[in-house]
């Protein structure tokens, strides 16, 4: 499967001073890791590529979902799709990527890192170099 499985489209209007994102902007959720499936795990190494509306119909990009478990470590496939902005396939250089933490699959449990402000602050530390060691914009923490 190279091509991405769209979950939800969002349409949301954020003010541009957060975080750099477009002041009007489409966004679009894009399952990229699922531990339930085969060759698409927290761990799988593939090269996802995106359909022309994903790379030129929206301005925000949203890669689901990161296991919290897995921590700091991020799926090698949103790595690889972040980083390749530019290219057939992926992301214009343009569109913010974000990677998605949780959702409702992982949000069943708490997340040890949650549990207290050291352990927290610790993962924020961590998660701090995600935009130049894996291309992150951002990211969306998804506790349901």
């Amino acid at each position: 499967m190279s091509a991405l499985l769209v979950a939800t489209v969002l349409v949301f209007s954020i003010a541009s001073s957060l975080n750099g994102l477009p002041e009007k902007s489409l966004g679009i959720y894009c399952l990229i890791a699922d531990d339930t499936v085969s060759g698409y795990t927290s761990t799988a190494e593939w090269q996802p590529k995106l359909y022309d509306y994903q790379m030129n119909g929206l301005n925000v990009a949203f890669l689901t979902f990161i296991n919290p478990t897995h921590m700091p470590a991020v799926p090698p496939a949103m790595a690889n799709l972040a980083k390749c902005k530019g290219q057939t396939g992926c992301p214009t250089n343009d569109t913010k990527v974000i990677f998605s933490v949780g959702g409702e699959a992982y949000s069943k449990h708490a997340w040890s890192w949650l549990k207290n402000t050291s352990t927290a602050e610790a993962m924020a530390a961590e998660v701090a170099s995600w935009d130049t060691k894996y291309g992150a914009d951002g990211i969306d923490l998804d506790i349901e």
